[in-house]
């Protein structure tokens, strides 16, 4: 299979031969490694049974992240010729409603970007290797430098660590910042402020309004299944949940926010499950009634006491 097909099969307006700066190139390698990831997590979703159309894929993945690899090393030894007068470049990736992506930080460190999520960092880290979830929540694996420290801005909340891995979880629809430690240790911060310091199966909740601060011991493979397209949400309120589906099925929930300010439950579903599944095991425990028209769900129902 030629460069040519290759983008044809990934959705990719085909590029010119010479790449004229850097941040292009970053863009290009990016763009393939988002794509990898799409066919990946629809390949795990759909559970392809077929040999035949495994036995495609998985050629189509090796090449595809050849050609990633190969823009990588042109990064290493490529010299921009651009100066931007000590302006920071920063570069911004977000995953859509109904996908996850991943994305490959200059430093090595990995960041997985759930549904409706959005970051945004400088092409190139100075001192510190600053990050910034403009929306939604973000799972890191960072790599260890204790000559950079890497900070997430989230808010007005940051959390800071060496090499860890965690998450932070700050939609702009929700009430609160959550931030969960998978591995490591990471100190939270409001401004100069220090909020809490978390190890691993910690979870701190800032809340937005009233700036206060709870913490709790949780399993943090729970709180980031969503990695592996799956979603498992403890004790939470109605409206959270409402957006967790609304993400991950790329759907629009229309429903009374106010009947259902005081709902709170517990829910696990699958990336294997359907969005007719889940709402029908919300009916059951919550007791709703839904109806579902073209890409809108209108759910109501009694409040909660």
């Amino acid at each position: 299979m030629d460069l040519n097909e290759l983008y044809r099969k990934f959705g990719l307006k085909r590029e010119p031969s010479s790449i004229k700066d850097e941040v292009e190139r970053e863009r290009i390698k990016q763009e393939i490694l988002n794509r990898i990831n799409e066919t990946k997590l629809n390949f795990d979703q759909h559970k392809i049974k077929e040999d035949r159309r495994s036995n495609h894929l998985v050629p189509l993945l090796k090449i595809a992240a050849s050609i990633v690899l190969l823009l990588a090393i042109g990064t290493l030894t490529y010299k921009s010729v651009v100066k931007r007068n000590s302006e920071i470049d920063y570069l911004t990736f977000s995953a859509p409603k109904g996908q996850i992506i991943q994305v490959l930080l200059p430093d090595g460190s990995k960041v997985w970007l759930n549904a409706a999520s959005t970051i945004k960092y400088p092409r190139h880290f100075n001192k510190t290797r600053d990050i910034y979830l403009l929306e939604g929540e973000a799972y890191f694996d960072v790599t260890h430098n204790p000559a950079k420290p890497f900070i997430v801005h989230a808010s007005n909340v940051s959390t800071r660590v060496l090499g860890t891995a965690f998450s932070v979880k700050a939609y702009r629809a929700l009430p609160t910042v959550t931030v969960t430690v998978a591995r490591g240790k990471v100190r939270v911060n409001e401004k100069e402020k220090q909020l809490g310091v978390l190890t691993p199966d910690q979870q701190l909740v800032f809340e937005k309004g009233n700036h206060s601060v709870r913490n709790e011991t949780v399993n943090s493979s729970f709180a980031t299944a969503w990695k592996q397209g799956d979603f498992i949400l403890t004790g939470a309120y109605f409206s959270e949940i409402m957006l967790a589906i609304s993400n991950r099925y790329n759907v629009e929930i229309i429903y009374d926010h106010k009947v259902f300010s005081n709902c709170q439950n517990s829910i696990h579903f699958t990336k294997n499950e359907s969005l007719a599944e889940v709402l029908s095991v919300l009916k059951e425990i919550q007791g709703i009634n839904y109806t579902i028209k073209n890409n809108q769900i209108i759910i109501t129902g009694k409040p909660c006491k």
